[in-house]
């Protein structure tokens, strides 16, 4: 129950960072000079594979906001700074049936998105992730680490600005908390 409290505090934060957004971008700057650009917020589902052997998969719930400035760079792409929540709504399995893990983190990104209808996305920044592994007849045992993050994606602006992408995503942490995921999820602009 602790994570999906967790869960549903990120959502909420997401959800009150995007009701203000549009007041706190009224005249942005970035390094002195204009930022104009759009907030995004939206969501994905994934599912982790852990970077220990014998582990099974998990599946996670993503909620994303962001920043993505509206001048071009490199052939018309544009850039985000987005920030990302996760945790696991359906925890993995340990092989030998002795257990389970699951993962929550936090995640910052500068994104890179190419112009287009169908575009490739490629990001990189930091990644703090959190493991909670738990085997029968043994107490808990949690894990934290913060590393380098990176992904690459496919994606698809569709009508009215809403936007369906494609991500494989991972991280250079060390033992439960190196992850790799694939994943399916989308944004609005505003």
């Amino acid at each position: 129950m602790n994570g999906y409290l967790r869960l549903l505090t990120g959502l909420v934060m997401a959800a009150g960072l995007a009701t203000a957004g549009p007041a706190v971008a009224q005249a942005p700057t970035w390094f002195g000079q204009a930022a104009n650009g759009n907030w995004l917020v939206g969501g994905k589902v994934a599912t982790v594979q852990n970077g220990f052997d014998h582990f099974g998969d998990a599946q996670t719930l993503t909620v994303m906001v962001g920043y993505e400035f509206t001048r071009p760079i490199m052939e018309s792409g544009r850039v985000s700074v987005e920030l990302e929540a996760h945790g696991t709504v359906d925890d993995g399995s340990q092989l030998d049936g002795n257990g389970e893990w699951k993962t929550s983190g936090l995640a910052g990104y500068v994104a890179y998105r190419t112009p287009g209808d169908i575009y490739f996305k490629a990001k990189v920044g930091l990644a703090n992730t959190r493991v909670s592994l738990k085997e029968s007849g043994r107490k808990a045992a949690d894990s934290r680490d913060t590393s380098f993050g990176y992904g690459v994606g496919l994606g698809m602006r569709l009508k009215r600005g809403a936007n369906v992408e494609i991500e494989l995503t991972g991280n250079s942490a060390t033992a439960a908390n190196d992850q790799s995921a694939i994943s399916i999820g989308g944004y609005v602009p505003f």
